[in-house]
């Protein structure tokens, strides 16, 4: 219902509540910016402003002025707050323009009364709603003081409410009284009026106030409680927030038309109607304002209405469409080794569904996970095992050996440590679910033979490169390299390359054992190359290692196939030497392409570990690799034909000579015979 505010008020208001959520407690509430022009026909600049064919913004149309002052504007879309009681907070909206005419209609329904309303005078021009005014009539001195407000024919005139009347003109009040009548020229003045009803006929002439008709007006809000310091007589409707002690008084359903009309209730309260539905408090669907059970009352079944259980597990998906992003993508993280996120579309959603149930209570969700208190990976809180989910409890080593480690693990530990025989755990227990620390033995390449000369007492594997051990037992010989056995085990010179296998690899020097013997003289220097011999430069690649093999252990025919293939080059350009007596082996292979055969051989003889794994050799030292660049002979060319004159002279030379020699020799006899020497011709 709407009610006014309490007419010794100057400006006409409607009072009414506003939720502390509201957006716009005015009617006429819209954002305002300044710096927009609201005058133009800008579509998104025009709003509701009351007024005919104008464009303009509430916030710019004045539409009254309080009282006396001519400072206190009021404009279309001002609102004033009375009070929040309750957290509800009332306001007052001026009834001014459309707001009027619309409210108009509700003071000719059940709730309005009568005003009467004593014309005093026109208002001067510019005046405003509520804007004070007198009139004083010649020849007295009496002052009779008023507010304009809008009459029957839309201008405005100065006057005063009379007196009221309730719709049943059953008690009319007089308002008017001597101290409305003063002899004061300016303000403050004495009087204190009470406002018109907008749209009173009488605006003009006829002072006579028996002569007044009445107007229709709303109820006037205010104050009922009579014991409150703010009490209004004059209120018809009671307003809790026009209290100094806000409460309420009288409240109920004020309303005729329905089943709980109160005629004797002053303050609006829940009315009920003729209002058919569900009457039952304990249903679902209880209406509080129905009058008329309908039979459609739901009473309440506990249980649990997710759908999906152990029993139909697909139902988890109950009434999702197929295309939905994600359906059916539910998964149980496996706690297995290098398992993790496992699919399982049919992971069920609760156990208890209850298909009558129609309230949410109690479910048991589903919780998929091992129910085995033995296993490793039980889960005390699941409910639902679908699956082999349980892990044995199995104790061991679970530090991985270098081959279980990461990718690059073990070429980290070749390219950046020195100690890269140093490795994770010997003992790797690939079947084991319970990791014990203590369990493990830490990977130590070495000689953990006791024996051995070259025992390692930290060593927990024994290092051995593709099939030879590299423990060395404690075995004498020659290792004096000058020596004709050296490196061998017996006092044998050798006949050639060094010791065999069926001498025991030494390790210990004995002086004993050494056999020497002169070394020949080193061979004449080749003999230079005729004039026009000719060449062919030879390319080639040579690599160079140091192994602590002997070199009757190395394999040179397969060492030589191994570099051919790796070089895409024929055996017949790879050639090995094995310096005798000596660790030193060098890898000679003739190319075209210098930069592309070195490539190759990089591959596998970058450092000590690649090359012990493609030689098959314990490589003590990073292998070398350089460029040779050689003459090969290819022989002399024949010689030209002889020339024809040339051939008498070198046979007369050769016969003149031959005869000399006779001659010669025959003196040479008759010498010694001279002398008595018997020479044996």
């Amino acid at each position: 219902m709407y009610v006014s505010n309490p007419s010794s008020e100057p400006v006409p208001s409607v009072v009414h509540a506003i939720s502390a959520v509201a957006q716009y407690p005015s009617f006429f509430m819209f954002d305002y910016r300044s710096d927009t022009d609201y005058s133009g026909n800008t579509p998104a600049r025009v709003v509701p402003n009351s007024e005919y064919a104008t464009t303009s913004h509430p916030s710019d149309s004045h539409v009254a002025i309080v009282g006396a002052t001519t400072t206190d504007h009021v404009y279309l879309d001002t609102y004033t707050v009375i009070k929040t009681v309750a957290n509800v907070t009332y306001v007052k909206t001026p009834l001014v323009k459309s707001m009027a005419d619309i409210l108009s209609f509700a003071a000719k329904g059940h709730f309005f009364g009568w005003g009467h309303c004593q014309y005093l005078d026109p208002c001067p021009g510019g005046s405003k709603v509520g804007q004070a005014c007198n009139y004083k009539p010649a020849p007295y001195d009496t002052v009779h003081r008023g507010y304009c407000y809008e009459s029957a024919s839309g201008d405005l005139s100065c006057g005063r409410m009379w007196a009221t009347n309730n719709v049943y003109f059953q008690d009319y009040k007089k308002l008017v009284e001597t101290t409305e009548f003063d002899t004061a020229t300016s303000p403050p003045y004495t009087a204190k009026p009470h406002r018109c009803e907008r749209g009173t006929p009488h605006h003009t002439g006829g002072h006579d106030p028996n002569a007044l008709s009445p107007t229709p007006r709303l109820l006037a809000a205010g104050c009922m409680v009579t014991g409150d310091a703010s009490y209004d007589p004059l209120a018809e409707v009671h307003v809790p927030a026009y209290c100094s002690q806000p409460v309420d008084y009288m409240k109920g359903c004020m309303f005729p038309g329905a089943v709980n009309h109160d005629p004797t209730a002053k303050q609006p309260g829940k009315c009920l109607y003729l209002l058919s539905g569900c009457t039952s408090s304990t249903a679902l669907n209880y209406n509080s304002e129905a009058a008329i059970d309908d039979g459609s009352c739901v009473e309440p079944v506990y249980g649990c209405t997710i759908r999906g259980s152990e029993t139909t597990p697909t139902t988890a998906y109950y009434g999702v469409a197929a295309n939905t992003p994600a359906f059916q993508s539910l998964y149980f993280g496996s706690a297995a080794r290098s398992v993790g996120e496992v699919a399982w579309p049919t992971y069920s959603s609760v156990l208890n569904y209850d298909s009558n149930a129609n309230v949410l209570h109690n479910c048991v969700l589903a919780v998929e996970g091992c129910m085995d208190s033995t296993a490793m990976n039980y889960d005390p809180d699941a409910n639902v095992n679908s699956n082999v989910w349980c892990i044995p409890a199995i104790k061991g080593c679970m530090m991985p050996t270098r081959g279980h480690g990461a990718l690059e693990y073990d070429k980290a530990a070749v390219d950046n440590r020195n100690n890269y025989r140093d490795g994770l755990a010997h003992n790797f227990n690939a079947a084991a679910t319970i990791h014990v620390p203590s369990m493990c033995i830490i990977e130590r390449y070495g000689c953990p033979d006791s024996t051995a000369i070259n025992y390692d007492p930290l060593a927990t594997v024994r290092y051995n490169v593709n099939g030879y051990d590299l423990c060395r037992p404690r075995q004498v010989g020659c290792m004096n390299r000058l020596a004709s056995n050296f490196n061998c085990s017996l006092p044998i010179a050798q006949t050639s390359g060094s010791c065999t296998d069926v001498f025991p690899k030494i390790s210990l020097h004995s002086s004993e054992v050494c056999v020497w013997w002169s070394s020949p003289p080193p061979s004449p220097p080749p003999p230079s190359f005729p004039p026009r011999t000719s060449f062919n430069t030879v390319t080639q690649v040579e690599v160079t290692i140091f192994v602590s093999n002997a070199p009757g252990d190395v394999d040179t025919v397969r060492l030589t196939i191994d570099v051919a293939t790796l070089t895409s080059k024929s055996t017949s350009d790879v050639s090995i030497t094995i310096s005798l007596g000596s660790t030193k082996i060098q890898i000679a292979v003739k190319t075209n392409s210098i930069s592309e055969t070195t490539s190759q051989l990089q591959t596998k003889f970058s450092d000590e570990v690649t090359a012990t794994q493609f030689t098959g050799l314990d490589v003590q030292k990073t292998p070398e690799l350089k460029t040779l660049v050689t003459k090969e002979f290819l022989g002399v060319p024949p010689s030209p034909p002889a020339d024809p004159d040339n051939i008498a002279a070198i046979i007369g030379g050769t016969l003149g000579g031959f005869l000399l020699f006779l001659l010669a020799l025959a003196a040479y006899a008759m010498h010694m015979k001279r002398q008595g020497i018997k020479v044996d011709a």
